[in-house]
């Protein structure tokens, strides 16, 4: 597959965040209090890491970040 920069524009254009994260549909949550809030980082990965990168390197540093922000939820969206 390639992209040129006029197909990549025609896909942003059409691209919407909450078909792969439902960013409104968490902050509609919290704005009715359904949740406490909304940390003001989210993270995402492409499937191209090891298993075993995942689990050593990427996971512990998740969990130091989500620690750091005081995160008590984590919602994982699988795409």
């Amino acid at each position: 597959m390639t992209h040129d920069e006029e197909s990549f524009e025609d896909f942003r254009r059409s691209f919407h965040i909450n078909a792969v994260f439902p960013i409104d549909v968490v902050g509609d949550l919290a704005a009715d209090g359904v949740v406490g809030g909304v940390a003001a980082t989210h993270d995402g990965f492409v499937g191209a890491a090891s298993r075993l990168q995942l689990r050593n390197e990427v996971a512990p540093r998740w969990a130091d970040e989500l620690r750091a922000d005081e995160v008590d939820v984590c919602l994982l969206v699988a795409t």
